[in-house]
């Protein structure tokens, strides 16, 4: 007796004539498109040409100004070296219910030690920790490290203390507003 042979379904037939059909189409469609307008040395020309023009622009005086880098430090207020102990040698702090803190751990001028540090404390501590590069005067960039924001006065006391045995010393910023 001979093997029977059972045909395709007519679901699977018309799946692969759809997808042979898509294809046709497709082959036709990018067949009619005109060719590019544009080329490899137009694009790196026309890139060369705007890095020329903000060269002649920062240069002439036109340098663009950020008001977000000078604005920002006043929203935040370094605290006083404070711990939340009772034991009567350290007063207390006084904090306000809603106000919010960050952490910052450390300040590099290199971003590869900021991203080294940012590794560590989330492998260590499991915090997640953000990185601000910030222009001083025009000329030194640092990369400060910092936690946050936290709402919660001991949880950042705590935090603060189990950095400082690692021989960190994070500094209390209170965000304003």
């Amino acid at each position: 007796m001979a093997a029977s042979k059972h045909p395709l379904p007519g679901w699977a037939m018309l799946i692969t004539g759809l997808m042979i059909g898509l294809f046709v189409a497709f082959l036709v469609y990018l067949n009619k498109q005109p060719p590019g307008e544009h080329t490899l040395s137009d694009a790196i020309d026309e890139v060369k040409q705007r890095s020329e023009q903000y060269q002649r622009d920062t240069h002439d005086g036109n340098k663009p100004s950020f008001d977000f880098y000078t604005i920002l430090p006043e929203f935040e207020v370094p605290l006083p070296d404070f711990s939340l102990s009772d034991d009567g040698k350290t007063p207390r702090p006084t904090l306000e219910d809603n106000a919010t803190y960050i952490l910052q751990v450390a300040s590099f001028k290199q971003r590869t030690e900021a991203d080294s540090l940012k590794a560590r404390l989330a492998l260590e501590y499991g915090v997640q920790a953000t990185i601000q590069s910030v222009t001083i005067n025009d000329r030194d960039t640092w990369h400060r490290v910092r936690l946050g924001p936290f709402t919660d006065a001991r949880a950042v006391d705590t935090l603060r203390n189990r950095l400082r045995r690692e021989n960190l010393q994070p500094i209390v910023l209170k965000l304003k507003g």
